[in-house]
């Protein structure tokens, strides 16, 4: 049975990727990867955002699911897990634009929890 892993991260989008825009290019997010390992969860991830034309800039953090403490989560992980977890399969999650972040949630920091 997969892990459900948690990808906290920084991606950069194209004008032509799936990704709704607000014309920025930056967006932040949390997805959930059903896979044995962080390493695998991260390539997984990785795949199916490229064939979105959406790319990681940055990780944050990659968590077990069940280890974290998603409470207080702006990004509605316990919904993209409840839908990974039917497939089981990748549900890319919430992602935020960077304009949005920095007027909506300017006190948000990512997880610093370990890769």
């Amino acid at each position: 049975m997969p892990i459900f892993w948690v990808v906290e991260a920084k991606v950069e989008h194209r004008e032509d990727s799936s990704m709704p825009s607000d014309g920025c290019e930056t967006s932040y997010g949390r997805s959930v990867v059903p896979a044995e390992t962080k390493e695998e969860a991260l390539t997984l991830l990785e795949a199916t955002l490229a064939e979105q034309k959406i790319y990681i800039s940055e990780t944050y953090a990659v968590t077990d699911y069940s280890k974290g403490d998603w409470s207080d989560d702006i990004f509605d992980i316990k919904h993209s897990y409840e839908k990974a977890s039917i497939g089981p399969e990748i549900c890319l999650g919430t992602f935020i634009s960077q304009e949005a972040m920095d007027y909506l949630h300017k006190d948000w920091k990512p997880c610093q929890k370990e890769l």
